[in-house]
């Protein structure tokens, strides 16, 4: 008698097999089993045997058969050992299981797998986790910690919320706005703003007007008027897809913004503007003195990724930086812009809050704020509602830092000390500007030196409402000694 040789599936149904067993499997590949099974009965006979021994291994261990043994390593010893023993064996007293039980059992079996894959493939899923919130009106409907799941509508009423996904991503959605998460990769923009800071995999942002897609980006999207779709882009670039014909495509790299309207094609291109955007509730909030209103749109646009700027052009008085509740109150002599560095980078470090003795109209108006007199001369600057801004970043506390230059060559700059609270009488620390590593950092930017830049961060992290920040005056008598302030900045801490 000839002895029968051993089936051996092939290695593409056996990848088959286990990617359905361990419910990973596409629906394609539940169809191509759907069609294998019925016509190959050696094929049947392997997927009901595999079936038996991936329920085993669940009931015995309490996971999935890939967690112990391989399919393909349980196919093997199946189909060429005679020592491995069924996971449900037949005795003596029942028949043979015949064919038409088989293709029952792999019908019943495949049925109940593709009920199981459809429902994974359709059932919402955890996309973006709300890491902050600003506005009474969202946190009706947004929790912080909590997941925003795929194939559901979102409404940010007012203010903002800020979301990042588990691979990197983070968005920043501001008020009015509506937008449905439909998947993983795919948010449909229905109205509203939409700051983006992509580190993760790519996706795209649908609007009315077409497809964002994102190529290792940082960009900006203003959909509010919902004729109109803007996309600012900061870094990396971005590609346009028309709604209605998928070969119309234009793409815009860091620096350029892109304008469909309507049904028009293509897109108008212009100058990207971060000053439309509030980039993000977890970011650092500054404050940039400004001398010149072209310099706030020089400012806001190229120094917009890790900092939201507010800018403050007169010498003395209040500010409320958006998408915040914090309040600012200051005082000095003048605004000052220096010449010679004019890069767009090095702007925020030349014009500078002055501290020569203050005018009498000086005086009253600190005095309406509430600030303290500091002699009358030098610099008073105040931060007030922080613990508000540390709830809506979801921060542990804050550090502050101070941004300088002397103007001049061979300038010295006067200490800057930091106050808790809204007099000066609880010191937190003092600055000294002049140390000797800053002393060479003379900053010729377009070949004619203009002093040095300094950032300073004041050691201690805080947790206090208000803070007071202040500068000696200037003496009058000399230009060499400087009192000034460029820009301030509030940092977030986190851990």
């Amino acid at each position: 008698m000839s002895q029968t040789t051993p089936y051996e599936p092939s290695p593409e149904l056996i990848e088959l097999v286990q990617r359905v067993l361990d419910k990973e499997a596409s629906l394609d590949d539940i169809a191509h089993l759907n069609h294998i099974i019925p016509s190959d009965p050696e094929a049947r006979r392997y997927f009901v045997k595999m079936r038996m021994l991936h329920s085993s291994l669940m009931d015995h261990y309490g996971q999935t058969s890939s967690n112990i043994i391989s399919l393909k390593e349980a196919a093997k010893k199946s189909t060429s050992s005679q020592t491995v023993t069924p996971a449900i064996a037949d005795t003596g007293t029942h028949k043979p299981r015949s064919k038409r039980y088989l293709l029952a059992a792999a019908a019943v079996l495949l049925f109940s797998l593709a009920g199981t894959l459809v429902y994974q493939s359709f059932a919402p899923k955890d996309a973006y986790q709300v890491v902050a919130i600003l506005g009474a009106e969202n946190k009706e409907h947004f929790t912080t910690d909590s997941w925003l799941k795929t194939k559901e509508q979102y409404e940010v009423k007012t203010g903002l919320v800020e979301l990042h996904s588990a691979d990197g991503n983070k968005i920043t959605i501001q008020g009015p706005a509506k937008f449905t998460i439909e998947d993983l990769k795919t948010i449909q923009l229905n109205s509203g703003k939409a700051w983006a800071v992509l580190d993760g995999p790519s996706i795209d942002i649908k609007t009315t007007q077409g497809i964002v897609r994102d190529i290792g980006t940082t960009f900006g999207i203003d959909h509010s008027n919902t004729k109109v779709t803007r996309i600012d882009v900061f870094d990396g670039k971005v590609q346009v897809t028309d709604k209605s014909t998928a070969n119309k495509q234009a793409e815009a790299e860091a620096g350029v913004a892109l304008i469909a309207v309507s049904e028009s094609w293509p897109p108008d291109r212009t100058e990207a503007d971060a000053s439309l955007y509030i980039t993000g509730l977890r970011r650092a909030v500054g404050f940039s003195f400004v001398n010149k209103p072209e310099d706030i749109s020089a400012i806001t646009s190229s120094l917009p990724l890790d900092t939201q700027w507010t800018p403050l052009i007169d010498h003395v008085g209040t500010a409320y930086p958006g998408g915040t509740n914090l309040e600012i109150r200051w005082a000095g002599s003048s605004i000052t812009s220096t010449g010679g560095n004019q890069s767009n980078l090095s702007k925020i470090y030349h014009t500078h809050l002055l501290g020569w003795p203050w005018s009498d109209n000086t005086i009253e108006k600190a005095t309406d704020l509430q600030l303290p007199e500091n002699g009358h001369t030098g610099i008073v600057l105040q931060i007030r509602n922080i613990s508000k801004w540390l709830a809506e970043t979801n921060a542990i506390g804050y550090k502050v830092e101070i941004l300088r230059n002397t103007g001049v060559r061979k300038a010295t700059l006067r200490p800057v000390s930091l106050y808790s609270g809204s007099t000066t009488t609880n010191l937190v620390e003092t600055l000294d500007p002049m140390h000797e590593k800053l002393l060479s950092a003379d900053y010729p930017d377009q070949g004619n030196s203009v002093g040095f830049r300094v950032h300073q961060t004041f050691s201690d992290t805080l947790t206090e409402d208000v803070v007071t920040i202040t500068v000696p005056g200037q003496p009058l008598q000399s230009n060499t000694i400087r009192s000034n302030i460029s820009a301030v900045r509030l940092i977030p801490v986190f851990e």
